[in-house]
């Protein structure tokens, strides 16, 4: 397993970083915010339409693009290497300044796509498995941020709890926990509710005021929430059932992303 350049944490060197905590769902201006950041900081997106998995993108680049988040862990990483990339590596380079670990279950994937994965990140510690399994590869308190981009959503329910108090394992006193949850909109309240308890729960802090799953167009804000756009569920859902001859899921309502950032206390 290849193994990145130490990289000190940011409590060894520098002050804790001030993020607002959020636990909410993402908007049309959180994505293009977080794409002008980009933009305008150097910082590599992968060229792929509108939706929930750019919003993911967009959003960890920006909240995390601060040096002092030196250790990073990806949870559910799949085989891309968007936010490797986004953190400066080019699969041939170091990756300068970072240390990015990932995790997931590489029994999902057929054994191609997981070469692909680790080709295009050289420079990342891969760890085969799923953030709740207390896994031994994963120091304790080593990690200045856990993130997740449209994953943890796939984990089942009763392992909600083991996923939060893994992720509180992991990380530095002052670290965050950065995640966008992809869900039906019309389940989010009950889908939803249950991260948030157990990131309370296993120690992180996410301030009351950060909290806000209004189910309708927008925000309390007014502020139009990001739903995914037709040709990304086609591409993702339908193209290859059309094209396998099977018949086409039913979609009863659209889905959204929630936007998790909790920290854990100093």
């Amino acid at each position: 397993m290849p193994t990145p350049s130490a990289v000190p944490s940011s409590n060894e060197s520098e002050p804790a970083v001030t993020t607002q905590t959020c636990f909410r769902i993402g908007t049309v201006t959180d994505l293009a915010e977080g794409l002008r950041f980009a933009h305008e900081n150097g910082i590599a997106m992968p060229e792929r339409p509108w939706g929930l998995k750019l919003l993911g993108y967009a959003v960890c680049a920006k909240l995390l693009h601060d040096p002092r988040f030196g250790r990073l862990l990806e949870a559910g990483v799949g085989f891309g290497d968007e936010m490797y990339r986004a953190f400066g590596g080019d699969g041939a380079d170091t990756l300068p300044g970072r240390e990015l670990w990932t995790i997931d279950n590489e029994a999902f994937y057929t054994p191609e796509q997981v070469e692909r994965g680790r080709a295009s990140r050289t420079h990342c510690a891969n760890i085969d498995g799923l953030l709740g399994e207390n896994r031994p590869e994963l120091p304790a308190e080593h990690f200045d941020a856990v993130f997740s981009i449209s994953a943890l959503e796939h984990a089942p329910m009763d392992s909600v709890r083991a996923v939060c108090e893994d992720a509180f394992r992991v990380t530095v006193p002052g670290g965050l926990s950065v995640h966008t949850l992809d869900f039906a909109f019309d389940t989010i309240p009950e889908r939803i509710e249950p991260w948030l308890t157990e990131l309370r729960r296993a120690g992180f802090e996410i301030d009351e005021g950060g909290v806000d799953l209004t189910v309708g167009l927008t925000n309390a804000g007014g502020e139009a929430y990001l739903f995914e756009p037709a040709q990304n569920v086609f591409n993702t859902w339908c193209k290859r059932r059309i094209d396998d001859g099977k018949p086409l899921p039913r979609f009863a309502t659209q889905h959204a992303a929630v936007i998790v950032v909790a920290s854990k206390p100093e």
